[in-house]
């Protein structure tokens, strides 16, 4: 088992682990500490996900942005490319569970937005550094999406115990610009 297949299943396990209590602390701190940050603050389309198998929850955040008149975009997954697809989702949106039982939104495809008109995305992730090096799930959806063209502004979610002293980066990652814990910001040396 390679060094980032044990740092998976690590972090993988722990968050999973965590009480509700603690989930729900964690998503309004890190809902709040995005709030102040000005890429939030100047986006008025951002693209965020929906948590699973105890990914920081986003949907405080959600609410707020909403109720701010900011349009927010939900990932779907193609099968067939192996990407992702960002659709304008609001909390009224119709929802259809995908094949990893993953919330998606119901929208017709033509409705994606193209990356480059998205001032802010939010990405999850299992681990990240201070380099801005992301380890995600492992299927490489958000790198084969990101690969040719990226929102202004990308930021990793995540609880504080997901960052790791150094995660060696692989040719196809896409770095992000910062990560965003409960606890504080990560900006990415540029």
């Amino acid at each position: 088992m390679s060094h980032k297949q044990m740092i998976r299943l690590k972090h993988q396990a722990i968050r999973k682990a965590l009480p509700g209590p603690v989930r729900t602390a964690a998503s309004q701190a890190l809902s709040a500490r995005i709030q102040t940050l000005l890429p939030y603050q100047h986006a008025t389309r951002i693209a965020m996900y929906q948590a699973i198998d105890g990914e920081i929850d986003l949907h405080p955040l959600w609410v707020l942005a909403e109720n701010a008149g900011k349009t927010c975009y939900m990932p779907v997954m193609n099968a067939k490319t192996k990407t992702l697809l960002f659709l304008p989702t609001t909390l009224k949106t119709p929802q259809k569970i995908n094949h990893y039982n993953i919330t998606e939104p119901h929208v017709p495809h033509a409705d994606a937005a193209p990356l480059d008109t998205l001032d802010l995305m939010l990405m999850p992730l299992v681990a990240f550094d201070s380099h801005g090096t992301r380890l995600g799930r492992g299927s490489g959806y958000y790198d084969r999406t990101l690969a040719q063209t990226k929102p202004r502004c990308l930021l990793g979610v995540a609880y504080e115990f997901q960052h790791c002293s150094f995660l060696p980066p692989e040719p196809w990652d896409i770095p992000l610009d910062g990560v965003v814990t409960e606890k504080t910001l990560y900006w990415s040396p540029s």
